[in-house]
């Protein structure tokens, strides 16, 4: 089930909770609002989420590992260290 730690980090601040949605895909909401979406299989992306502007196309801008639709979406685990997904989670949070 994709990245089990960033479950665990998603649940971890106060008040957020999770759904799954669209049949494949971990939702995790603060109220009504969404702010990260995990992939339950495998597939073109790994984990979305919100980021600032500037964030989002700093990231971007990497050669390989991100797509940038609406929100920055890693295209697998390795394009980002755990503990930077970790403060973009939290900055989407």
């Amino acid at each position: 089930m994709g990245l089990p730690w960033v479950r665990a980090f998603c649940l971890s601040l106060p008040c957020a909770t999770e759904e799954v949605k669209w049949e494949k895909n971990f939702v995790f909401c603060i109220g009504t609002k969404m702010f990260a979406v995990m992939s339950l299989e495998p597939g073109a992306n790994v984990l979305g989420f919100k980021c600032s502007p500037a964030a989002c196309a700093e990231l971007a801008e990497r050669p390989v590992g991100f797509r940038r639709p609406i929100w920055l979406a890693l295209e697998h685990a390795e394009a980002l260290p755990r503990r930077a997904s970790e403060l973009l989670l939290g900055a989407a949070y």
